[in-house]
């Protein structure tokens, strides 16, 4: 009974989480009462732009100093030229932030990760979490789902895993690396995720940070640009072929497809177009209202399959 709870418990938490950021990115600035937090974090750049690393790294600091009891900022490593991966964490749960010290006590305590920019030239992920990070540090107060959340879990924000490749207005870091293809392919290592030691330092870090969260993170997602499409675990087919198309869930599918048609339910955009993909079409990747078939092509993770001949570029996938 308690095993149940407990896992009931983690499953409210991620969902109400990932309806939260839905509902902020379909409202925009009425869901994140910009007006009253503008009056609030006055020390804020310029909003609805895209602030740079140095803007970030002040953000994150001014956001510990004005809420120090709910608010810790850090840095989980630095990327390929040096600049440091900030992560900023938010919670209302006793004991978890003490404030003047490093160290959080995470254990025992359900926490969502958010991570944006893997893609240098993706930053709306990332700014957009700038707004999220106001809403959490400033509006608990005012908002109840808000506050639902941050006294029962922690969330946490990695806004840019890729600084040097928003610096540079690249998809790959410094190194050219394209960083959503610098992890191990789960399918080919059949099942083995350890890093190999030649992955680049930001993929090192999040890894690391990963391990580090340990069994608290229950739920994570990662801020795309440039399609409209929710993706969730596993992508590729378990037998490993490139042109079979197979279903290939995760142990958490049903969670996965619960979150997926929620945040598809306050989407407009995700609702318009509801034709499939077809045999001349295979890279077609549309959502549907309703998940009621095997969503082929929703299946995503670290290694996309393509159809045969199908570059990247020619299917549109990230």
């Amino acid at each position: 009974m308690g095993g149940s709870r407990s896992r009931a418990r983690v499953a409210a938490f991620v969902a109400v989480v990932a309806f939260i950021a839905a509902s902020a990115s379909v409202s925009g600035a009425a869901a994140l009462n910009v007006t009253s937090l503008e009056e609030t974090l006055s020390h804020s750049p310029e909003r609805w732009t895209y602030w740079s690393n140095t803007q970030l790294t002040e953000f994150v600091q001014g956001m510990e100093r004005g809420s120090p009891d709910r608010c810790k900022a850090y840095t989980i490593g630095e990327s390929a030229m040096g600049q440091s991966l900030w992560v900023l964490s938010v919670t209302k749960v006793p004991g978890v932030i003490k404030p003047g010290r490093p160290e959080m006590s995470l254990e025992g305590v359900p926490a969502f990760l958010y991570v944006g920019n893997m893609h240098g030239d993706e930053p709306l992920g990332r700014q957009l979490m700038f707004y999220l990070a106001e809403e959490l540090c400033a509006g608990a107060a005012e908002e109840p789902a808000v506050d639902r959340i941050l006294s029962s879990g922690v969330v946490h924000l990695l806004f840019s895993l890729n600084p040097d490749g928003f610096d540079l207005k690249t998809r790959g870091n410094a190194n050219g690396v394209d960083l959503n293809r610098n992890f191990p392919d789960a399918i080919k290592r059949k099942g083995n995720l350890t890093l190999l030691g030649t992955e680049e330092p930001e993929s090192e870090a999040i890894a690391r940070y990963a391990a580090q969260l340990g069994t608290t993170l229950v739920g994570a997602t990662l801020l795309h640009e440039g399609a409209l499409v929710v993706n969730y675990p596993l992508d590729g087919a378990v037998s490993g072929s490139k042109v079979r198309r197979e279903a290939n869930p995760s142990v958490d599918d049903a969670l996965f497809r619960y979150l997926a048609q929620r945040y598809i339910d306050v989407q407009p955009e995700l609702q318009r177009n509801r034709k499939p993909p077809t045999p001349r079409r295979p890279c077609r990747m549309v959502p549907i209202r309703r998940l009621t078939s095997p969503p082929f092509y929703l299946f995503a993770w670290f290694q996309p399959s393509f159809p045969p001949g199908r570059s990247k570029a020619a299917c549109g996938t990230r």
